[in-house]
């Protein structure tokens, strides 16, 4: 079997008002692919070095800024905290790479103003990307729902290294507000979020969203801000805390604790972890795979058969329709598990053959896990900022009429349980300790040159100073 090169496909985005209730407005993603790298906000106290370039996934909405409106599309983004969109000037939408997701004209916004007491915009990717504007407040809608005198900024200049191709929409992260570039790189204190002005404004009642991603062959998912949809999820519906930046010690990204992974087929099942791992994870709509330690990974290429070709794992297509899967436990042996099918980890559409499909679980570094959209399509995921917790189910992903429950800012709706935050292992300021003890991975391994070839297009995660309290590979 020889894979063969990537295909690239361009698809049309739409967003469109999928339901509105009281204090919960739920909206439709569209899913749609782009050539382009991986876009992580660098922090302060550390980074993450990383070398990939990949068709990757998004997952859009259509929002609309300034008076009259202008409506654009942007990023949804769980992995970082600032809403930003290309100005029509700029040296992105000047070289035509804002024609698909639009831009934003701030001299024809009569609500426009800038913020002057703030810092210049400023935030760089680990790709090397770096986008610069201006801090602004104008008048945000998405779908139905209307916020005043919302603060995002405005890019005027982008730098985009070669690999990364040029990309022009604009990113809309749902993250905590201590996570925006400008308190990340600059220290300045956060401004206040699209979602706490959600709050403050009574369109919400508490600072929280469920994210349903749907199948990987369905072109859409949804949001809902502020509630529940029991109609989308197979209970129970498990509650774990968000961990605090070992770093930091404040909450700047949406860290969850990872305790095991299994593997299942019909020869069987085998648990890929040690009885008392544990490690951050990061659950983010921003990333199209799931990036594991190379112990983890290797051991599912090796039962899988993976063959690298372009820098990417591959495998027979057909795979897509085996019985295997993989189980992701959190929280301990009380928290949720997650079962994702092989059907939601192979890529059908990825490259431009029928035999040889991209499996969509990467390299990560030991110590950090990102669960990108191949892992949250098999969940439901309840983001409760207020409260720092996450609640996870099985996703259903054939649900009948909606049952939206609001929540009203004390706890998740029909949570069966909370798993308790488990004491995480030390880690020297240069990382050299192993603090994921895996299991043995597979003696058998890979050839060497298939070692070689993989690893050197992969992520490469070095880190610098402290561990970087978030790391978003893809």
């Amino acid at each position: 079997m020889a894979p063969t090169k990537l295909c690239l496909a361009l698809s049309a985005l739409a967003l469109l008002p999928w339901e509105t209730m009281a204090a919960t407005p739920q909206y439709d993603l569209t899913r749609v692919r782009r050539p382009i790298a991986p876009k992580t906000p660098q922090r302060r106290d550390g980074g993450l070095s990383v070398d990939l370039v990949n068709d990757k996934v998004l997952y859009l909405v259509n929002i609309s800024i300034g008076t009259p409106p202008q409506t654009m599309s942007v990023q949804l983004d769980t992995g970082s905290s600032d809403l930003w969109v290309p100005s029509v000037d700029s040296n992105l939408c000047q070289e035509g790479a804002c024609g698909e997701t639009g831009s934003f004209d701030s001299s024809t916004s009569s609500s426009f103003e800038v913020v002057h007491d703030a810092s210049p915009f400023h935030i760089k990717y680990v790709d090397n990307s770096e986008f610069d504007g201006t801090l602004f407040v104008d008048t945000l809608q998405i779908g139905e729902t209307v916020v005043k005198n919302a603060t995002m900024a405005i890019v005027d200049t982008a730098q985009t290294p070669v690999i990364s191709g040029l990309v022009g929409e604009g990113v809309w992260g749902i993250s905590f507000p201590s996570g925006e570039s400008s308190t990340d790189l600059q220290g300045d204190q956060p401004y206040q979020s699209i979602l706490e002005k959600m709050k403050q404004d009574g369109v919400i009642k508490s600072i929280s969203y469920s994210l349903w991603l749907d199948s990987i062959d369905a072109n859409s998912g949804t949001i809902l801000f502020g509630g529940v949809d029991s109609a989308k999820y197979t209970p129970p519906l498990i509650g774990v805390p968000i961990i605090k930046s070992p770093q930091t010690q404040d909450y700047s990204a949406l860290y969850v604790e990872f305790t095991s992974l299994s593997l299942k087929d019909s020869s069987g099942s085998a648990t890929l972890t040690g009885d008392d791992d544990v490690v951050l994870a990061v659950l983010d709509s921003g990333t199209t795979a799931t990036y594991l330690p190379s112990s983890l990974a290797n051991q599912i290429y090796s039962h899988l058969g993976v063959q690298s070709e372009y820098g990417l794992p591959l495998v027979p297509c057909d795979t897509a329709k085996s019985d295997a899967s993989l189980t992701f436990g959190f929280g301990g042996a009380n928290g949720p598990k997650i079962t994702v099918p092989m059907s939601q980890l192979v890529d059908a559409s990825s490259t431009g053959s029928s035999d040889a499909c991209r499996l969509l679980i990467s390299y990560s570094s030991d110590y950090e896990l990102l669960l990108g959209d191949s892992f949250l399509r098999a969940a439901y995921v309840v983001y409760d900022l207020d409260n720092h917790q996450i609640a996870l189910a099985q996703s259903n992903l054939h649900p009948g009429a909606p049952d939206i429950t609001e929540i009203d800012g004390n706890t998740i709706p029909n949570v069966a349980s909370v798993a308790s935050e488990i004491p995480l292992p030390d880690v020297t300021s240069d990382g050299s300790d192993d603090v994921f003890d895996l299991s043995t991975p597979n003696e058998q391994g890979f050839p060497s040159e298939f070692e070689r070839r993989f690893t050197d297009s992969a992520p490469k995660a070095s880190f610098i100073g402290r561990r970087a309290p978030r790391q978003r590979l893809q």
